[in-house]
């Protein structure tokens, strides 16, 4: 299954290029491309999900569905996603640690989100997004903003009890 990006639709239409493919690689037959069909649909009818460095990955794990990245993702960690190679990751992916996700999840909400929603208006405007985050970070130095970052790696390199 190939997803269309949301944000490329309409600009470019791959099928053919995706049936050239197929032909090239013994895949026609195989491969089904879509536009619209929502993420979580999709994961009720997937093994695993590969992906560059997209927030599907992210999307993929939360549904505990095996990740392979192929780029680099800030959550591509081992034990949360497949470190094996993409052959491998066909035949035999590694699981999602559920826990070591929880934590991640729990880290990257309390640290670098605010909620809202595409779907709802919100007090932030663009005349009030600054302030809002001026204050909400006025005491915070650029020292505490690397240990954000410090923490994802903490998490990635904490060693778990994995049978």
């Amino acid at each position: 299954m190939l997803k269309h990006h949301p944000m490329d639709r309409g600009y470019t239409d791959y099928q053919q290029l995706i049936q050239q493919l197929a032909l090239r690689y013994g895949a026609v037959g195989r491969i089904i491309y879509c536009h619209d069909v929502p993420l979580p649909v999709l994961y009720h009818h997937a093994l695993g999900v590969v992906t560059v460095n997209s927030t599907v990955g992210i999307s993929a794990l939360l549904h505990d569905l095996p990740v392979k990245v192929t780029g680099r993702a800030f959550y591509d960690i081992r034990h949360l996603t497949s470190q094996c190679s993409l052959d491998q990751f066909w035949k035999a992916p590694e699981p999602v640690h559920s826990e070591l996700f929880n934590r991640l999840h729990s880290l990257i909400f309390r640290e670098s989100q605010i909620n809202g929603s595409f779907f709802n208006e919100l007090p932030l405007t663009c005349q009030n997004t600054r302030l809002f985050y001026e204050q909400k970070f006025a005491s915070v130095s650029a020292a505490e903003i690397v240990n954000v970052a410090e923490l994802v790696q903490v998490v990635a390199n904490e060693e778990l009890a994995v049978a």
